[in-house]
């Protein structure tokens, strides 16, 4: 598949909720962009929020995992990211402080992730107000040109800590991220197609006279 119908195949993207994912998955005849959320009942407050979502983006894996990682610039392109700051980062780890933002709501916390580049990167919860929080990013090279990007999410906001008016700021972080992630990449510039193989004919140039064979002179 080439990298123009990669993207098109993104932009024909749809939803779908997770109790018809699958009879909706067997009648597709090409990849799709797929989401699916659940709200499990966890307490009286709160509920146990599951996100999933999937993507084929016309980057390679390096770069858009270049983009995750680097949650200092979401602020460029997330609008509902006020400020983030790295407070640790080695080639095993970063750690972030993400401050959220949206109509006057507004509330930080910090996650430290495992990775390893440019494949796979965890999400854990350092400190914030959640009572449950674990994700990842998983990225599939297809192609020197494009990949999969599968992002998973399970978390539970406290309710004593942020209140009830703050589920709504962080599921609609959650539910955007993915797409705000891909436009980000669309934004790249194409990477470079594979080289043409080598012409495999002769040069036009004369061959050399044989030593000692016959004069033309």
């Amino acid at each position: 598949m080439s990298a123009g119908a990669l993207r098109a195949t993104y932009h024909a993207s749809y939803w779908v909720q997770v109790g018809t994912l699958q009879a909706a998955a067997a009648r597709c005849t090409a990849p799709r962009h797929r989401h699916a959320t659940i709200a499990v009942t966890d307490g009286p407050d709160m509920a146990l929020m599951q996100v999933r979502r999937t993507a084929l983006v016309a980057q390679p894996a390096a770069r858009v995992f270049a983009l995750i990682e680097a949650a200092e610039d979401y602020p460029a392109f997330l609008p509902w990211c006020r400020s983030a700051h790295i407070l640790e980062r080695s080639d095993d780890v970063v750690v972030a402080r993400l401050d959220l933002a949206w109509h006057g709501l507004h509330f930080g916390f910090v996650t430290r992730n495992p990775k390893r580049a440019p494949t796979w990167m965890a999400i854990e919860l350092d400190e914030g107000p959640f009572r449950h929080f674990k994700g990842e990013w998983q990225l599939t090279p297809l192609a020197e040109w494009g990949c999969r990007v599968q992002f998973s999410l399970d978390y539970e906001l406290d309710a004593a800590l942020v209140g009830q008016l703050a589920a709504p700021l962080f599921e609609r972080a959650t539910h955007t991220l993915v797409d705000a992630f891909v436009r980000r990449a669309d934004e790249l510039p194409p990477s470079a197609a594979p080289p043409a193989p080598a012409s495999s004919s002769l040069p036009a140039t004369a061959p050399n006279p044989t030593p000692g064979g016959p004069s033309h002179e």
